[in-house]
Protein backbone atom coordinates (compact mmCIF):
# COMPACT_ATOMS: atom_id res chain seq x y z
CA UNK A 1 0.00 0.00 0.00
CA UNK A 2 1.10 3.63 -1.00
CA UNK A 3 1.85 6.17 1.63
CA UNK A 4 -1.17 7.87 -0.93
CA UNK A 5 -3.55 5.07 0.01
CA UNK A 6 -2.82 4.37 3.36
CA UNK A 7 -3.75 8.09 4.37
CA UNK A 8 -6.72 7.79 2.30
CA UNK A 9 -8.37 5.33 4.06
CA UNK A 10 -11.63 5.73 5.97
CA UNK A 11 -10.56 6.73 9.46
CA UNK A 12 -8.23 9.91 7.97
CA UNK A 13 -11.95 11.12 6.07
CA UNK A 14 -13.84 10.50 9.68
CA UNK A 15 -11.62 12.95 11.32
CA UNK A 16 -11.36 15.40 8.46
CA UNK A 17 -15.36 15.54 8.00
CA UNK A 18 -15.36 15.72 12.32
CA UNK A 19 -14.51 19.56 12.07
CA UNK A 20 -11.14 19.59 14.26
CA UNK A 21 -8.62 20.60 12.03
CA UNK A 22 -5.83 20.56 15.20
CA UNK A 23 -6.64 16.80 15.10
CA UNK A 24 -6.52 16.49 11.58
CA UNK A 25 -3.05 17.65 11.67
CA UNK A 26 -2.23 15.44 14.49
CA UNK A 27 -3.68 11.94 12.79
CA UNK A 28 -2.27 12.90 9.64
CA UNK A 29 1.38 13.38 10.98
CA UNK A 30 1.33 10.20 13.07
CA UNK A 31 0.01 8.50 10.06
CA UNK A 32 2.60 9.68 8.07
CA UNK A 33 5.42 8.85 10.93
CA UNK A 34 3.94 5.40 11.28
CA UNK A 35 3.91 4.40 7.52
CA UNK A 36 7.59 5.72 6.89
CA UNK A 37 8.51 3.57 10.03
CA UNK A 38 6.69 0.40 8.80
CA UNK A 39 8.14 1.08 5.28
CA UNK A 40 12.10 2.05 5.69
CA UNK A 41 12.47 0.69 1.85
CA UNK A 42 10.45 4.37 0.76
CA UNK A 43 13.08 6.12 3.24
CA UNK A 44 15.69 4.51 0.93
CA UNK A 45 14.16 5.62 -2.26
CA UNK A 46 14.19 9.53 -0.64
CA UNK A 47 18.27 8.91 0.29
CA UNK A 48 18.93 7.63 -3.52
CA UNK A 49 17.16 10.73 -5.12
CA UNK A 50 18.91 13.53 -3.02
CA UNK A 51 22.01 11.79 -3.63
CA UNK A 52 21.40 11.41 -7.80
CA UNK A 53 20.56 15.64 -7.41
CA UNK A 54 23.61 15.90 -5.61
CA UNK A 55 22.72 16.82 -2.77
CA UNK A 56 24.09 15.34 0.90
CA UNK A 57 21.61 13.23 2.52
CA UNK A 58 21.76 13.28 6.65
CA UNK A 59 18.86 11.96 9.19
CA UNK A 60 17.50 15.62 9.81
CA UNK A 61 16.79 16.45 6.04
CA UNK A 62 15.08 12.68 5.52
CA UNK A 63 13.30 13.47 8.40
CA UNK A 64 11.97 16.81 7.47
CA UNK A 65 11.05 15.58 3.77
CA UNK A 66 8.97 12.72 5.08
CA UNK A 67 7.44 15.45 7.47
CA UNK A 68 6.67 18.02 4.45
CA UNK A 69 5.80 15.27 2.21
CA UNK A 70 2.84 14.09 5.15
CA UNK A 71 2.28 17.39 5.38
CA UNK A 72 0.44 17.67 1.95
CA UNK A 73 -1.96 15.42 3.01
CA UNK A 74 -3.22 17.50 5.57
CA UNK A 75 -3.43 20.52 3.51
CA UNK A 76 -5.29 18.19 0.84
CA UNK A 77 -8.11 17.10 3.54
CA UNK A 78 -8.42 20.98 5.23
CA UNK A 79 -10.62 22.13 3.10
CA UNK A 80 -13.26 18.89 4.16
CA UNK A 81 -12.36 19.93 8.26
CA UNK A 82 -13.18 23.54 7.83
CA UNK A 83 -16.54 24.89 6.53
CA UNK A 84 -16.24 27.05 3.65
CA UNK A 85 -15.97 30.23 5.58
CA UNK A 86 -13.46 29.38 7.85
CA UNK A 87 -11.46 27.42 5.14
CA UNK A 88 -11.27 31.16 3.03
CA UNK A 89 -10.39 32.74 6.52
CA UNK A 90 -7.21 30.60 6.79
CA UNK A 91 -6.16 30.81 3.23
CA UNK A 92 -6.43 34.78 3.42
CA UNK A 93 -4.78 34.46 7.07
CA UNK A 94 -1.86 32.16 6.10
CA UNK A 95 -0.97 33.05 2.78
CA UNK A 96 0.75 35.85 1.37
CA UNK A 97 -0.12 36.19 -2.19
CA UNK A 98 -2.01 39.45 -2.54
CA UNK A 99 0.92 40.89 -5.09
CA UNK A 100 0.49 37.38 -7.34
CA UNK A 101 -3.30 38.11 -6.80
CA UNK A 102 -2.37 41.44 -8.65
CA UNK A 103 -0.40 39.62 -11.83
CA UNK A 104 -3.25 37.26 -12.20
CA UNK A 105 -6.09 40.02 -12.63
CA UNK A 106 -4.11 42.25 -14.87
CA UNK A 107 -3.20 39.16 -17.13
CA UNK A 108 -7.45 39.04 -17.62
CA UNK A 109 -8.01 42.41 -17.46
CA UNK A 110 -5.69 42.83 -20.49
CA UNK A 111 -8.02 39.80 -22.04
CA UNK A 112 -5.32 36.55 -21.77
CA UNK A 113 -5.30 33.56 -20.60
CA UNK A 114 -3.24 32.81 -17.75
CA UNK A 115 -1.83 29.00 -17.53
CA UNK A 116 -0.43 28.24 -14.51
CA UNK A 117 2.31 25.29 -14.44
CA UNK A 118 2.69 24.09 -10.77
CA UNK A 119 5.05 20.78 -9.30
CA UNK A 120 5.03 18.16 -6.55
CA UNK A 121 6.41 20.93 -4.47
CA UNK A 122 5.18 22.56 -1.19
CA UNK A 123 1.33 23.05 -0.54
CA UNK A 124 0.19 22.91 -3.70
CA UNK A 125 -3.10 21.49 -2.56
CA UNK A 126 -3.68 25.55 -1.20
CA UNK A 127 -3.08 26.97 -4.73
CA UNK A 128 -6.83 26.72 -6.09
CA UNK A 129 -8.90 27.52 -3.28
CA UNK A 130 -6.99 30.17 -2.79
CA UNK A 131 -6.99 31.83 -5.88
CA UNK A 132 -11.27 30.84 -6.35
CA UNK A 133 -11.26 32.90 -2.53
CA UNK A 134 -10.54 36.07 -4.87
CA UNK A 135 -12.75 34.67 -7.44
CA UNK A 136 -10.73 34.25 -10.42
CA UNK A 137 -12.33 31.71 -12.85
CA UNK A 138 -9.91 29.06 -12.60
CA UNK A 139 -9.36 25.12 -13.69
CA UNK A 140 -7.33 22.58 -12.11
CA UNK A 141 -5.85 19.57 -14.04
CA UNK A 142 -6.10 16.81 -11.12
CA UNK A 143 -4.83 13.21 -11.19
CA UNK A 144 -6.49 11.36 -8.20
CA UNK A 145 -5.47 7.62 -7.09
CA UNK A 146 -8.92 6.67 -5.33
CA UNK A 147 -12.16 7.26 -6.51
CA UNK A 148 -13.33 8.33 -2.81
CA UNK A 149 -10.90 11.25 -2.99
CA UNK A 150 -12.09 11.76 -6.75
CA UNK A 151 -15.78 11.90 -5.52
CA UNK A 152 -14.69 13.80 -2.43
CA UNK A 153 -12.92 16.67 -4.23
CA UNK A 154 -15.89 17.05 -6.54
CA UNK A 155 -18.38 17.77 -3.82
CA UNK A 156 -15.99 19.62 -1.94
CA UNK A 157 -15.67 21.99 -4.66
CA UNK A 158 -19.49 22.16 -5.33
CA UNK A 159 -19.96 23.45 -1.34
CA UNK A 160 -17.22 25.72 -1.11
CA UNK A 161 -18.49 27.72 -4.44
CA UNK A 162 -22.59 27.24 -3.52
CA UNK A 163 -22.20 29.30 0.07
CA UNK A 164 -20.14 32.13 -2.52
CA UNK A 165 -17.16 32.29 -0.30
CA UNK A 166 -15.24 31.10 -3.65
CA UNK A 167 -15.29 31.96 -7.48
CA UNK A 168 -16.67 28.66 -9.36
CA UNK A 169 -13.89 25.78 -9.45
CA UNK A 170 -13.50 23.58 -12.77
CA UNK A 171 -11.66 20.68 -12.38
CA UNK A 172 -10.24 18.47 -15.37
CA UNK A 173 -9.48 14.57 -14.49
CA UNK A 174 -7.08 13.29 -16.18
CA UNK A 175 -5.99 9.33 -16.25
CA UNK A 176 -9.42 8.15 -17.24
CA UNK A 177 -10.04 6.18 -20.57
CA UNK A 178 -11.32 8.40 -23.03
CA UNK A 179 -11.02 11.74 -20.87
CA UNK A 180 -11.06 15.10 -23.67
CA UNK A 181 -8.58 16.33 -20.68
CA UNK A 182 -6.49 18.15 -23.67
CA UNK A 183 -9.43 19.91 -25.23
CA UNK A 184 -10.93 20.88 -21.46
CA UNK A 185 -7.70 22.48 -21.26
CA UNK A 186 -7.60 23.84 -24.49
CA UNK A 187 -11.26 25.16 -23.52
CA UNK A 188 -9.86 27.42 -20.80
CA UNK A 189 -7.57 28.97 -22.02
CA UNK A 190 -9.34 29.97 -24.74
CA UNK A 191 -12.10 31.45 -22.73
CA UNK A 192 -9.55 33.48 -21.00
CA UNK A 193 -9.46 31.80 -17.73
CA UNK A 194 -6.92 30.52 -15.17
CA UNK A 195 -5.81 26.98 -15.74
CA UNK A 196 -3.29 24.96 -13.47
CA UNK A 197 -1.61 21.85 -14.32
CA UNK A 198 1.13 20.18 -13.11
CA UNK A 199 4.65 19.68 -15.18
CA UNK A 200 7.31 17.64 -13.42
CA UNK A 201 6.00 14.28 -14.02
CA UNK A 202 6.37 12.15 -17.07
CA UNK A 203 3.45 11.60 -19.69
CA UNK A 204 3.37 10.07 -23.35
CA UNK A 205 4.21 13.54 -24.23
CA UNK A 206 6.98 14.44 -22.17
CA UNK A 207 10.26 15.38 -23.02
CA UNK A 208 13.73 15.66 -21.73
CA UNK A 209 14.83 18.36 -19.61
CA UNK A 210 17.98 19.54 -17.17
CA UNK A 211 17.25 19.78 -13.57
CA UNK A 212 19.97 20.14 -10.83
CA UNK A 213 22.62 19.27 -13.35
CA UNK A 214 19.98 15.29 -14.87
CA UNK A 215 17.88 15.02 -17.49
CA UNK A 216 14.40 13.74 -16.57
CA UNK A 217 11.48 13.58 -18.61
CA UNK A 218 9.43 16.67 -18.09
CA UNK A 219 6.21 19.06 -19.28
CA UNK A 220 3.52 16.21 -19.69
CA UNK A 221 2.76 18.32 -23.00
CA UNK A 222 2.13 21.78 -21.77
CA UNK A 223 4.02 22.92 -24.70
CA UNK A 224 1.83 21.42 -26.79
CA UNK A 225 -1.56 22.80 -25.05
CA UNK A 226 0.06 25.98 -25.05
CA UNK A 227 0.68 26.14 -29.21
CA UNK A 228 -2.99 24.20 -29.20
CA UNK A 229 -4.15 26.82 -27.49
CA UNK A 230 -3.48 30.23 -29.32
CA UNK A 231 -0.95 33.29 -28.40
CA UNK A 232 -2.70 35.12 -25.89
CA UNK A 233 -1.81 33.50 -23.16
CA UNK A 234 0.56 34.57 -19.97
CA UNK A 235 2.67 31.20 -18.35
CA UNK A 236 3.82 31.05 -15.22
CA UNK A 237 5.51 28.82 -12.40
CA UNK A 238 3.55 28.68 -9.75
CA UNK A 239 4.83 27.66 -6.25
CA UNK A 240 3.29 27.57 -3.38
CA UNK A 241 6.18 27.65 -0.37
CA UNK A 242 5.58 26.74 2.74
CA UNK A 243 7.45 29.44 4.87
CA UNK A 244 7.33 28.16 8.54
CA UNK A 245 4.20 26.79 10.55
CA UNK A 246 1.19 26.69 8.37
CA UNK A 247 2.47 30.15 6.83
CA UNK A 248 2.78 29.86 2.65
CA UNK A 249 3.94 32.32 0.04
CA UNK A 250 2.44 31.78 -3.13
CA UNK A 251 5.11 32.60 -6.00
CA UNK A 252 4.61 33.46 -9.42
CA UNK A 253 7.59 33.43 -11.93
CA UNK A 254 6.80 34.57 -15.54
CA UNK A 255 7.89 31.95 -17.80
CA UNK A 256 9.50 32.08 -21.77
CA UNK A 257 6.60 31.12 -24.13
CA UNK A 258 9.53 30.67 -26.38
CA UNK A 259 11.04 27.84 -24.47
CA UNK A 260 8.27 26.92 -22.01
CA UNK A 261 9.84 23.53 -20.04
CA UNK A 262 13.48 24.75 -19.75
CA UNK A 263 12.18 28.23 -17.86
CA UNK A 264 9.63 26.48 -15.78
CA UNK A 265 12.30 23.70 -14.74
CA UNK A 266 14.48 26.74 -14.20
CA UNK A 267 12.55 28.00 -11.86
CA UNK A 268 11.44 24.58 -10.26
CA UNK A 269 15.39 24.04 -9.93
CA UNK A 270 15.37 27.23 -8.00
CA UNK A 271 13.15 26.40 -5.56
CA UNK A 272 13.87 22.70 -4.97
CA UNK A 273 18.00 23.77 -4.59
CA UNK A 274 16.51 26.23 -1.66
CA UNK A 275 13.95 23.97 0.11
CA UNK A 276 14.61 20.17 -0.92
CA UNK A 277 12.67 19.28 1.85
CA UNK A 278 9.49 20.32 0.45
CA UNK A 279 9.97 18.54 -3.10
CA UNK A 280 7.62 15.77 -1.99
CA UNK A 281 8.07 13.96 -5.60
CA UNK A 282 11.90 12.77 -4.13
CA UNK A 283 9.58 10.03 -2.60
CA UNK A 284 8.80 8.83 -6.06
CA UNK A 285 10.45 7.29 -8.96
CA UNK A 286 12.21 9.99 -10.39
CA UNK A 287 11.69 9.88 -14.34
CA UNK A 288 15.59 10.46 -15.42
CA UNK A 289 16.27 9.81 -19.23
CA UNK A 290 18.26 6.82 -19.36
Amino acid sequence: MSLSEFLQQENIFRTALSGSSEKLKNDILKAGEKWFKDNPAESEIIKENLLSFGFQSNSELLRSIEKNITLHYYEKFLGLCLKPVEFKSYLRNHILGEDSIAKLQNSLKSNRAVFLASGHFGAVEFIIPYLASFNLPVSAVLRFKTERLSETVHNQAQAMTKGGEFGKIGLIEIGKPGSPAALEMASVLRKKEILLSMFDEKTEYSKPVSLLNKEVWGGAGIDRILRFSGSDIDLYSAFMVREGDEQYRLTLNKADLEDPLNSLFGSLEQLVTKHPHQWYFLHEEIPFVK
